[in-house]
């Protein structure tokens, strides 16, 4: 008999790439891709003529935005190295790349380099849920911050029978908070959970004190 593979379940919007799922499959996962969250992008007007400065806050975001962004004569500040290459995919290069433990760090590490944040007038463009609060970095750093919605994420609805009929040890991979509260209802006392970035796993802890 062979050994049962565990079910990595990858909660992420878009599909995994195929290298990605032939390494995890080496690990000895079977992988799953089941989305916790889907997208609706907003019809935000975004004028960014007042600003000196743009904060990209994934690279959903610079999908949505290229075309603005490539105009922009300010600076481009992208909070992890996937945003940033999505940017450089679309020809331009990031002044401040964060290293993707949220938008807290992000700032914090700039003010430790500079003394101060560089940027008299912030554009943040985000998803509307964002999971810092925006008005504590306004507070926190003195920032004179604007934030543009880009898209909204909505949960996806999954049937209880069909969760169930995934037998066998599991193991969730979640990259955002609002990815872990959408399937958090389904995570077994036995099941493994991953976690990439302060994000998830600060609503994993938080969800997981509440039971």
């Amino acid at each position: 008999m062979g050994q049962t593979l565990i079910k990595l379940i990858d909660t992420r919007i878009d599909p995994p790439s195929e290298e990605w799922v032939l390494m995890q499959e080496k690990r000895g996962f079977e992988v799953l891709h089941l989305p916790a969250l889907w997208v609706e992008f907003l019809d935000t007007k975004i004028d960014l003529r007042s600003f000196d400065t743009v904060f990209l806050a994934s690279p959903r975001v610079v999908q949505k935005t290229s075309s603005l962004i490539k105009k922009f004569n300010g600076n481009v500040w992208a909070v992890g190295a996937g945003t940033a290459a999505a940017l450089l995919k679309e020809g331009v290069v990031s002044q401040e790349v964060g290293d993707s433990s949220g938008a807290f760090f992000f700032l914090e590490a700039l003010q430790d380099k500079y003394g101060k944040i560089p940027a008299k007038k912030i554009a943040w463009l985000s998803a509307e849920t964002t999971a810092m609060d925006l008005d504590l970095l306004k507070e926190k750093f003195s920032l004179h911050l604007l934030h543009f919605p880009v898209y909204r994420t909505h949960f996806v609805s999954y049937n209880e029978n069909d969760i169930k009929r995934m037998k066998g040890p599991k193991k969730w991979f979640f990259q955002s908070g609002r990815a872990v509260e959408s399937m958090f209802q389904w995570i077994a006392k036995e099941d493994q959970v991953e976690c990439v970035g302060r994000s998830a796993t600060l609503r994993l802890k938080q969800l997981e004190s509440k039971v």
